[in-house]
């Protein structure tokens, strides 16, 4: 299967109407970077929830503010609890059918404000997150 990915990129986020409808219109998934450009047209994301991010910036901003030096804050790498984007009208114009353990997986909730998918969980190995179709 031909599929197009789309990283985390602003000038590629910002056109995200026109790629996501051009790759749909030739029959390509496209893969991107955050849940944000699934909403705005592409097909699929893994990936983190925002939100979180948005939480763990505020504690480490808190400790700076605070005095802890930057040089001992950890990084901090979101690699589990990850989310599985996609948008519904794609995958129908796509007609793609999503594999059992995703579309029937009680951890999937449809998103209608956002109008795709969004599982809760996806249990992933510690290094890595796969998905295939």
């Amino acid at each position: 299967m031909t599929f197009t990915f789309a990283p985390n990129d602003n000038t590629v986020a910002s056109a995200m109407s026109v790629v996501g409808s051009a790759c749909a219109k030739a029959g390509v998934p496209l893969y991107v970077g955050a849940d944000s450009m699934v909403k705005d047209g592409g097909f699929l994301s893994v990936g983190i929830d925002y939100a979180n991010l948005g939480k763990e910036t505020a504690v480490m901003v808190d400790k700076v503010l605070k005095g802890t030096d930057v040089k001992k804050l950890p990084v901090k790498v979101f690699k589990t609890n990850l989310k599985i984007y996609v948008n519904k009208s794609v995958l129908n114009k796509l007609k793609i059918t999503l594999p059992a353990n995703i579309k029937n997986d009680k951890k999937y909730i449809y998103c209608k404000q956002f109008n795709f998918i969004q599982q809760k969980r996806l249990q992933t190995h510690q290094k890595s997150a796969t998905f295939s179709i």
